[in-house]
């Protein structure tokens, strides 16, 4: 019984170094798309600036967002 419970602890421990791994990859991955995605914001919005009433489309890999620039 003991050996059965340590033999769970290991693999629970185990699960949760892989979980930090993926944890960590993906805050990074998000890190990069969140500079690029707000570069790409910056831009758009000052070139539509020029027009009022417009709808800007933002594209960063698959996050598409449309900003309404009206009142």
């Amino acid at each position: 019984m003991k050996i059965a419970q340590e033999n769970e602890i290991q693999e629970l421990k185990n699960e949760v170094k892989k979980l930090r791994k993926q944890l960590i990859i993906m805050q990074s991955m998000m890190s990069c798309d969140t500079r690029a995605f707000n570069s790409y914001r910056k831009n758009a919005l000052s070139n539509a600036a020029i027009e009022k009433n417009s709808n800007v489309i933002l594209y960063n890999s698959d996050m598409h967002v449309s900003v309404n620039l009206g009142q």
